[in-house]
């Protein structure tokens, strides 16, 4: 059941700093960020911080009411990533929260990154989780991450046109055309970036079978799990190994799709899969390019290795769980590297 939210019965902020104190993700596209609310909220988000949680913001420059010196703020702390969206003739208005820890939350309404619209102003905001909705915690996260891409992160240029018209009149064509600029320059970087964001190494044969030990010895990594990787956490991955499993196994329905794509099931025998540990490493691949080797298991301890791989997708699926109930499964899309 959705929680309803409301400044005239409980602040808004008290929520926020409740769905922030046990996220370890956070994703927040708003219209606008004022230094009313960084203040506000600092406590809370410097106790974030220390935890090492990980934020995204997301906002636009329609009204000229976001100020530079809040995005500067929240931008010098460490997890914190930011990016402008802009499309000719289109106000980004938007107040969307997610909230990711296992278990995914989101609250929508009417309240932007403003002391007031988490104080004093009227507000009304929905509190979603994935236990009570999950198709709609999904859609709004897969809306974020669109958007997200589709967006420019935020850097000095754009910070100092943003200080420049703080309350005037924007020229809308100038902005346009200072975006386009700069997306053509992040474009341009990020296209390089991605010709080498994979590393690749030749630590195994394609088409040659392996044993748990050798995957240990050889990949460095443990004998358990379908999802192997070496590092303290899921942050901090040098390697991954995955295997999938024979045909029939409960409760994963790994799905090879033809020889280079395969659909894999993430790791949880029952219940809601978390996004933690193992699915945690695999949504991490893209961003982070360490090597992901797939193998097929023949037998037991015997393993097919197919090749050097990158998640180019995730998703959820309502699946049976080893008891048979049906539950939350990730399903991560991979692609065998050239």
């Amino acid at each position: 059941m959705a929680e309803f939210l409301s400044n005239e019965e409980q602040s808004l902020v008290a929520s926020l700093e409740r769905w922030l104190g046990q996220a370890s993700r956070a994703y927040w596209a708003v219209a606008y960020v004022r230094n009313t609310f960084i203040k506000r909220m600092s406590s809370a988000l410097n106790d974030f911080e220390r935890r090492g949680g990980e934020l995204r913001i997301l906002t636009g420059t329609g009204q000229h009411v976001t100020q530079a010196e809040a995005l500067e703020l929240l931008q010098s702390s460490d997890g914190v990533d930011i990016r402008i969206y802009h499309a000719q003739g289109v106000t980004f208005h938007p107040k969307l929260y997610l909230f990711e820890n296992g278990n995914q939350a989101a609250i929508i309404g009417s309240a932007n990154l403003s002391a007031g619209a988490f104080g004093s102003n009227i507000e009304v905001a929905a509190g979603i989780t994935s236990a009570s909705d999950p198709a709609f915690v999904l859609r709004a996260r897969q809306w974020f991450d669109s958007a997200w891409e589709r967006s420019l992160p935020l850097n000095q240029t754009l910070l100092m046109w943003i200080r420049e018209h703080e309350r005037a009149d924007q020229d809308e064509e100038e902005f346009g055309r200072l975006f386009r600029e700069q997306q053509e320059e992040y474009e341009a970087k990020s296209d390089v970036a991605l010709n080498e964001r994979y590393i690749r190494e030749s630590l195994f044969e394609l088409g040659a079978r392996y044993r748990h030990d050798e995957l240990r010895r050889i990949g460095g990594v443990g004998t358990q799990k379908g999802i192997r990787y070496s590092g303290k956490t899921a942050s901090t991955i040098e390697r991954c190994l995955i295997v999938t499993d024979q045909i029939g196994d409960n409760p994963y329905r790994d799905r090879w799709l033809d020889s280079s794509h395969l659909e894999y099931i993430g790791e949880g025998f029952s219940g809601d899969q978390p996004l933690t540990k193992g699915n945690r490493a695999l949504e991490l691949q893209p961003s982070q390019g360490f090597p992901l080797h797939v193998f097929q298991k023949l037998a037991p301890n015997d393993y097919l290795y197919s090749g050097q791989f990158k998640v180019t997708e995730l998703r959820q699926e309502q699946q049976p769980g080893k008891d048979g109930r049906l539950r939350s499964a990730w399903v991560f899309l991979l692609e065998r590297l050239d």
